[in-house]
């Protein structure tokens, strides 16, 4: 079950932090979008809807809100990299070797591009997601990571990155890697810091952040400034003119596509 089968047509490409929204940016009713595959016993295609927040084909990222009615998919490999934050109701992942992991709303998870599994919800879910869907890209050559992404596992100390324009003394940084793709350019994780203060340029990479705890300020190329706390999830295009800000900490999950690979 894959949001990369169901984008229906057309690009969104905002030059602005995107703040997500449960309703959509719109506010209105998600649009409906195409049936998925489903298991042959099941006897009702589910009702899906979404939106699409932002999509770049040329470098495979895109990003929304999504929601269905129950069903259970196909059993297959997986044909897009997935980054999910479940907003309501459970899913159930099952994979080829009959491992099961449930992922609750307020849960992240991701699901590796080739991974063998299927998808199965007993009840109505929504959920934001990031795909990375390139036809290059040779998805999983390891055994499937955990699925989900424990925002509360313990971090360890990196260095600051030398080539981040920054004002002020270098932070204190901590961060662990969920995932990444072979090349390094699809990665997930977990990262927090103290006092950050990145000047004003162009964003280097495609990033969704899930802010966990703290504050962040971003202001964008008309001065517009936007704080996003707890709970709150926001998307940076590429090329985004912006500065960012952490006053005192933030500790935040984070899903990046970087097609320079990894610092």
């Amino acid at each position: 079950m894959s949001d990369a089968d169901m984008l229906n047509g057309g690009s969104t490409m905002p030059t602005n932090p995107i703040r997500f929204q449960p309703n959509g940016l719109r506010g209105t009713d998600l649009a409906i979008w195409d049936p998925v595959l489903i298991d042959e016993a099941a006897d009702v295609l589910p009702t899906q809807r979404g939106e699409l927040f932002y999509e770049d084909e040329a470098s495979g990222v895109s990003v929304g809100i999504w929601e269905s009615t129950p069903f259970t998919g196909v059993m297959a490999p997986y044909p897009v990299h997935e980054f999910m934050i479940v907003l309501e109701g459970a899913v159930t992942i099952i994979t080829k070797a009959g491992d099961r992991t449930v992922i609750e709303a307020g849960q992240s998870f991701l699901l590796p591009k080739g991974l063998e599994c299927r998808w199965h919800q007993d009840v109505p879910v929504k959920k934001y997601f990031m795909i990375f869907d390139k036809q290059d890209e040779q998805g999983i050559t390891s055994p499937a990571p955990s699925l989900v992404v424990d925002g509360a596992a313990p971090l360890s100390s990196i260095a600051v990155n030398p080539s981040d324009p920054l004002l002020g003394p270098p932070p204190v940084l901590h961060a662990r890697t969920a995932f990444e793709n072979a090349t390094g350019a699809w990665r997930i994780g977990v990262w927090q810091t103290g006092p950050y203060h990145r000047s004003k340029g162009p964003f280097p990479r495609y990033e969704l952040m899930h802010i966990l705890e703290g504050e962040a300020s971003i202001t964008d190329q008309r001065g517009n400034v936007e704080t996003y706390g707890p709970g709150e999830t926001l998307f940076i295009p590429k090329g985004t003119e912006c500065n960012f800000l952490v006053g005192e900490h933030l500790r935040k999950i984070y899903c990046i596509l970087d097609l320079r690979g990894p610092a």
